[in-house]
Formats: structure tokens, C-alpha cells, sequence
């Protein structure tokens, strides 16, 4: 964990100039799944610098109370928008009431916590018993770009616990008793170079990420439409949206067959 905070630590000053934190398509598909309304209590976990619930609250000014929590405290310092309450915390061990929250968003930090499974049982316990939960990863458009996508992203992010396919973050949600009721995936463009900028790295890495990319397979780079414009190369990410909603438990049903009681009444 010391890790991740020493990395956000260096990375909060300029984290906002990353092109998806403020990507118009992505930020889109966030606030739909959120589906705002006045009075509405949003959670972010792994909120960085508060940019979803900036735009939530710009979209929506009569939102109800906003909270950021993330384990990073220079990151929630680079938020401004002072209806915005922050907090410092553990996603595997949110210090909020149960069931405070109509919404919980987590976008692009699910990848970070060591036990995901009880990051997401933290995130049901919060929420209250109507409400949603949204996640948005990056992730591989499928099976066609997984194997070279996982290669790519861990060795430019090596601190990554893990790289979430939709199938991995669907099992993983209905293991911790969500029910999926949406899911979008979108295109998002980067630039490499922009992307290497941002890190501080030493030059073999550098040079390991742009073979990387260089040498992708033909499919790889047809699925993520590489395009080279003045010695930068272009790259669509693949964003994947879930919206999932808590399922409560159901009472063990008395079925009674001919000769005796079924499995679900013993």
C-alpha cells in the first residue's frame, strides 16, 4: 500500500492531465450510469482529485452530500469544489455508515486494492438498499486483444494488483452479491506520448512500452486503430461501464415433491 500512496503522492499535481479524467465520452457514460437526481448521496472510491463528482455536481447542483474517498491525501488536496467532502481511507475499509449512500461511484481504481472482494462487500455495506453501484475500467475488448492488452498495461503499470477483463469484474460482482443491470463499453483515444510524459521512467522502460506497442499483432493494432501522426502514436482504449445494483437475500423456498421436501427446504 505504501507503494500506491508514494506513487499518487507524485503523480497529484499533475494526475488532471491525464486524457481520460476528463474525457468527454467517458465522463458522459459516468454521469448516465449515475443517474443523478436531487437529493442523490454519491460515494467515490479511489476519487483522486474529485473529478466525476465535479462534473456530477455541475451536471446536477441539487445533489445531495458528495464524498471522496481516496488513499491518497495530496490527490484529495488538488480538489477545489468545496461541496465536495473528502476523505481519507481504504477502499477495503471505507469509513462510512452502512447504508449511507444512494450511489457509489469507482472508476479506473478497482485495478489498485489488494482483495477485491472486500473493496466491493465494503462498497455494498455502504450503499443504501436501492442503490447502484458504477464501475468503469479500462479494459481488453475481449478475448481477441486480452493476452498482448494484459502484457501492455502491467508493463506500464507495474504497481497494477490487477488487470480486469468485463468477464473477471462481472464474476467478481456477482461472487459479492451485486446484480448487473447495465453495461456499455466505449472507444476512448490516447496518446502515447502524452502517456509517457506524464510518468517519470528510466529509459529502457520507455523504450520496453513503445516496442511494446510497435510490435503488437496486426489484430491488436486493427481492434485498438493505431494511428501514427507527427511520432506519436494514437491508441483507443477499450472503457468498459457496469452498473450494478445490491441483491438481497431471498428466503429458502419449501418445495415439496412427491416422497419428500426438495434441496432448498432442508
Amino acid at each position: 500500500m505504501l507503494d500506491l500512496i508514494q506513487h499518487f503522492k507524485e503523480r497529484a499535481a499533475s494526475y488532471d492531465q491525464a486524457e481520460w479524467v476528463h474525457d468527454p465520452g467517458v465522463m458522459a457514460v459516468t454521469l448516465d450510469f449515475l443517474g443523478l437526481a436531487a437529493g442523490q448521496r454519491i460515494l467515490d472510491v479511489g476519487a483522486g482529485t474529485g473529478a466525476v463528482l465535479a462534473a456530477a455536481l455541475a451536471a446536477c447542483p441539487s445533489l445531495g452530500p458528495c464524498v471522496a474517498v481516496d488513499l491518497s491525501r495530496e490527490m484529495l488536496a488538488q480538489i477545489r469544489d468545496s461541496r465536495i467532502l473528502t476523505c481519507g481511507g481504504d477502499a477495503e475499509a471505507l469509513p462510512i455508515l452502512d447504508g449511507f449512500f444512494d450511489a457509489v461511484a469507482c472508476r479506473q481504481s478497482l485495478h489498485y486494492v489488494e482483495d477485491l472482494d472486500q473493496c466491493l462487500r465494503e462498497i455494498r455495506r455502504v450503499l443504501a438498499a436501492t442503490g447502484i453501484l458504477l464501475v468503469g475500467q479500462m479494459t481488453p475488448f475481449g478475448e481477441a486483444d486480452e493476452e498482448w492488452w494484459k502484457v501492455i498495461v502491467k508493463t506500464r503499470q507495474p504497481l497494477r494488483r490487477r488487470c480486469l477483463t468485463l468477464h473477471e469484474l462481472l464474476v467478481a460482482l456477482m461472487r459479492t452479491d451485486f446484480v448487473v443491470v447495465r453495461i456499455v463499453q466505449i472507444r476512448a483515444t490516447e496518446s502515447l506520448n502524452a502517456w509517457l510524459e506524464r510518468y517519470q521512467r528510466s529509459a529502457s522502460q520507455v523504450e520496453e512500452v513503445r516496442r511494446l506497442h510497435l510490435e503488437a499483432p496486426a489484430a491488436y493494432k486493427e481492434l485498438h486503430r493505431f494511428r501514427h501522426v507527427e511520432g506519436d502514436t494514437l491508441v483507443d482504449n477499450c472503457w468498459t461501464f457496469v452498473r450494478a445494483g445490491k441483491s438481497l437475500p431471498q428466503p429458502k423456498a419449501a418445495v415439496y415433491l412427491a416422497g419428500g421436501a426438495a434441496d432448498g427446504a432442508r
